[in-house]
């Protein structure tokens, strides 16, 4: 499949036109990950939108001295590092390869100069973005619970 294409399966790109795609393929660039490679960590400030093409992404809550949290597995043709795109630009979790990762990196701030020149762009993006994020919100749903019970400060934080 061509990155073009992988841009138009994409659930965030699916409804853009192919001039869009075509810009933000031009913002892009596509890196490799061997397995067990961060990707990123929270915390970061990396300014990047990252499209799995191969391979498996773990998205990680990590706390100094405690078992990481595994949130999600990111599969080929879905976004991670969305935080990257919305102020205040600070990731939320850890990515970590699981096998060998081929992905598609799309600069942010690109892509929302983008979206504030093309207003269809950017409602297409934001309305994805908003969906992913409920949808994250409600994943995370269960660890906080748990933390509430356990009596564990993480879930008093600001990040959400």
């Amino acid at each position: 499949m061509s990155l073009i294409e992988n841009l138009e399966n994409a659930p965030c790109f699916k409804k853009l036109q192919e001039s869009a795609l075509r810009k933000i393929l031009g913002m892009s660039r596509t890196v490799h990950f061997p397995p067990d490679k961060v990707i990123f960590s929270e915390d970061d400030t990396q300014r990047d939108l990252f499209l799995l093409l191969e391979g498996r992404v773990s998205i990680e809550l990590r706390q100094p001295d405690k078992p990481p949290v595994h949130l999600l597995t990111a599969r080929p043709g879905e976004i991670f590092g969305w935080s990257g795109f919305v102020p205040p630009y600070v990731k939320t979790a850890t990515a970590i390869a699981l096998e060998s990762v081929r992905a598609l990196v799309i600069d942010a701030r690109g892509l929302r100069e983008l979206c504030e020149r093309d207003y269809e762009v950017g409602y297409r993006i934001c309305d994805w973005l908003n969906g992913l994020l409920a949808e994250r919100v409600w994943a995370t749903r269960p660890y906080l619970k748990h933390a509430g019970d356990s009596g564990d400060n993480w879930s008093q934080t600001e990040s959400l």
